[in-house]
């Protein structure tokens, strides 16, 4: 039941939040600020999480896949953006700023696990062609 409620209102949602950014109000001032605040949301969760997951991981590599997937910055963001929309306390400048941070976050970050990832697959290809080219020497 409560599965065919979020069908219906996950897709409403978004669509409300959507339709209150003022695109019309997105200058290079906006975006300006917007990759700003991006490049702050990723580095704070690459660190943030990123670094402790290292160091209790043992595992540079893992630590940063934890970091990167923690990057985005989903409904939450949204929930709050919108609440300060409707209650007056964000201007469109920044609600347009923070919908912008959540839309680059929630792209960049499975691609860029699909990276990491590819990169251990192709490294664990290497070792294993290093291997069969020792064996067959």
């Amino acid at each position: 039941m409560l599965g065919k409620i979020g069908l219906i209102f996950a897709p409403l949602f978004f669509a409300i939040i959507g339709a209150q950014v003022d695109l019309r109000a997105v200058d290079l001032n906006i975006l300006a600020l917007s990759a700003v605040i991006v490049i702050i949301a990723v580095t704070t969760k690459l660190f943030g999480c990123g670094l402790p997951a290292m160091y209790f991981l043992k595992s540079k590599q893992k630590g940063l896949r934890v970091g990167i997937g923690m990057i985005s910055r989903g409904e939450v963001g949204l929930i709050v953006a919108g609440v300060g929309i409707t209650a007056g306390i964000l201007t469109s400048e920044v609600y347009s700023t923070i919908i912008i941070m959540v839309v680059v976050t929630t792209i960049i970050t499975p691609i860029w696990l699909k990276i990491e990832y590819r990169k251990e697959q192709r490294n664990a290809n290497n070792e294993s062609n290093k291997t069969v080219e020792q064996k067959s020497e």
